[in-house]
Parts: C-alpha cells; sequence; structure tokens
C-alpha cells in the first residue's frame, strides 16, 4: 500500500498567500490592527471591544519596544506584551463570560527563585485561577502544576526544543505531523511526525515506539496493536516515524484530533503533555510560562539573569538570546491564531 498526497503539511515552511506563518512580521502586526474595526467573537461589542482593541495596541507598542532593547531587558516587555494581547485573546473567546473575560492576576508564579537554581530547574506553577489560567481553559491547554521546570516547558517549543538548556532532563520535543489520503479501496490514513531530535529520544522498536508516542495525549489512542507501529527512517527533517492510523474517517477529522495548530491553522504539529497532564500545552500558553519565567528573573535576580547571558560564563547564552529573538516573531503570529480559536474561526 502506497501512501496517496500529503495534505495539511507546509513542506517548505515558506510564505504564501492565505497563510501567514512565515509572512512577514509587519504583515503579520496588520493583520492583527485589522480586527481591531470588526472585532470577532464576543469583542463584537461594548466593554469587551473597548478591552480588545486597547489590549492588542498597548500590546503591539510593547512588543515594538522589546524589539529595540537588548537581552538584558527585553523579556520583561515581551511578557507583558504576550499578557496584554491575552486579554484580548479573552475578550473575543466565546467560552468566556464578561466576568472570566476581565483577565486579573498573573494566575502563574515563580516557585524557586530565591533558591537560585540552574536555569533548566527555575520552577513555576499555575494559581489556580487569574490570567493564565483563564486564558489555558479558553485555548483547551492543560496548565503546569506545582513542580513543572522551565527546561520541561522550553522544550515543548517548536524552535526551542532543538537548543535545549544546558542541564535540561531528555524531553520530549514538539512533532510535524504530515497526513497522507487512504490509498484508492483502503480505510487507513498514513502519518509521519518528524523531529530533528528524535533520534535521541527513540528506540526503533515496538516497545519504544510505544514508549515514545504515550508522551503525546492525542496520540494515546491511536496506539492499537491492530493499527501497526510503522517504522524509523532518516528524512530530511532529521528522523521520520511513519505508522498508520486504521480508522474509517476523513483525514480532517483525524487532524482536529490528533493536532494543535502553531503559527497557522495549517502548520499541524503534536504536542507533548507535562508532568504527566492529560492535555497538552497550547504553543502560546508554552511561551507565556517561558516569558513569565525569564521575565522575573531579569526582574528579582538581575545579576543572576545578566550572568545567564554573559557568553564567557554561560553555555545557556545564546540560547536565550535566540529564545528572545524569535519570541519576537513567533508570538505575534501566535496571538492571531489564538484569537481566532477562541472567537471560533478555526475549522
Amino acid at each position: 500500500m502506497t501512501p496517496g498526497s500529503p495534505i495539511g503539511f507546509m513542506a517548505s515552511r515558506a510564505p504564501t498567500w492565505g497563510s501567514l506563518a512565515r509572512a512577514p512580521l509587519d504583515a503579520v502586526w496588520r493583520q492583527i490592527r485589522s480586527l481591531r474595526h470588526s472585532p470577532p467573537g464576543l469583542a463584537v461589542e461594548g466593554e469587551r471591544r473597548k478591552v480588545f482593541s486597547a489590549s492588542l495596541e498597548q500590546a503591539e507598542q510593547l512588543f515594538a519596544a522589546a524589539s529595540r532593547v537588548d537581552w538584558a531587558s527585553r523579556p520583561i516587555l515581551l511578557f507583558y506584551g504576550l499578557s496584554q494581547a491575552g486579554r484580548a485573546i479573552a475578550a473575543a473567546a466565546n467560552s468566556l463570560n464578561d466576568d472570566d473575560s476581565r483577565l486579573a492576576g498573573h494566575g502563574i508564579k515563580q516557585v524557586n527563585l530565591d533558591d537560585r537554581p540552574d536555569l533548566s530547574a527555575l520552577e513555576v506553577m499555575d494559581t489556580r485561577k487569574g490570567s493564565f489560567v483563564t486564558l489555558a481553559r479558553a485555548l483547551n491547554s492543560s496548565t503546569v502544576p506545582d513542580g513543572t521546570t522551565l527546561g520541561e516547558i522550553w522544550q515543548t517549543i517548536p524552535e526551542l526544543a532543538q537548543h535545549p538548556l544546558e542541564k535540561s532532563a531528555p524531553g520530549y520535543p514538539p512533532l510535524l505531523l504530515e497526513l497522507f489520503t487512504p490509498s484508492a479501496g483502503d480505510e487507513v490514513i498514513y502519518g509521519a511526525i518528524r523531529s530533528k531530535v528524535l533520534p535521541a529520544l527513540l528506540e526503533n522498536t515496538e516497545e519504544g515506539v510505544v514508549s515514545f508516542l504515550g508522551h503525546y495525549p492525542t496520540l494515546r489512542d491511536s496506539l492499537k496493536p491492530d493499527n501497526g507501529i510503522g517504522s524509523v527512517n532518516r528524512a530530511h527533517e532529521g528522523m521520520a516515524l511513519t505508522r498508520a492510523w486504521s480508522m474509517p474517517q476523513d483525514v480532517k477529522a483525524l487532524k482536529r484530533r490528533i493536532t494543535n495548530p502553531y503559527l497557522d491553522r495549517n502548520d499541524l504539529w503534536v504536542f507533548p503533555a507535562v508532568v504527566g497532564n492529560g492535555r497538552p500545552l497550547h504553543p502560546l500558553i508554552s511561551w507565556w510560562a517561558v516569558l513569565f519565567a525569564l521575565s522575573m528573573l531579569a526582574r528579582y535576580e538581575p545579576s543572576s539573569w545578566v550572568s545567564h547571558l554573559t557568553v564567557d560564563e554561560s553555555a545557556d547564552a545564546t540560547r536565550l538570546e535566540f529564545a528572545q529573538d524569535i519570541a519576537l516573531d513567533v508570538c505575534p503570529r501566535l496571538i492571531l491564531n489564538a484569537i481566532e480559536t477562541v472567537a471560533g474561526g478555526v475549522e
């Protein structure tokens, strides 16, 4: 049986009309600004519309300011830019009532900052209520219970997973998913999941594959004996695990069930759970947690933060530079995607 043509996978990750995954950043912000004229979801009128517009204006200004300062101060502006955008996302969310849509408090806290642990061992946790928790609920995301480390959350972000923090424990990086239409007469949907760091984590045996995929909540119920395990092969993205889903359903239904969009609705990934959660972290929630942790370190332990940024002293310095640079580009795309998601604009 030979897989049919691939669908739903941006192989080149290049900008195309109709997709903002790799469009110029100014085009992304222009698209975000255009939403303020005719807000989506429940931000269409009243106080929620005012919050939606004002918060997006503040978010854009804070990201613009972040782009003009060096890495020592940038995470503070990045976090608050994302936080203000979160208010706009909540204002548009169809699933939130008027009271819940008015975000209050961070909803996340630093646990062991005073202990000055290794960077990857910084712990964060949700506070059961507040902006982080409410936004996670609107995005159908898990949160970060006590004991979640920065190193672990870092590895749930596609760009950052390729550059883990120096003393991070082995993690389960997000997987790029490619689905193929069934061959004629078959009820089989073929999937290829790819990652540049797959070889370090995946044992090429039936038990190894099952163990590896078990860390991905949306793939767990596909681990059936009659499906076959598939094979691991070298591919242009590093390594690819190819397997078949023997399910009498269309590809679109399967995509919705097992994937989450990243930079736009066609940029499909399978994200791992953290700390045994039953759901993966939404990528915007992952970025929120990472930027919160870095901003708290920058604000309350400035000397430690600057030492982490000193290339002569820290192996993580260039990783932190990269993370802050890429956040300027990725977070606005996630903001736009999240607004469309909570307002019911994604199929």
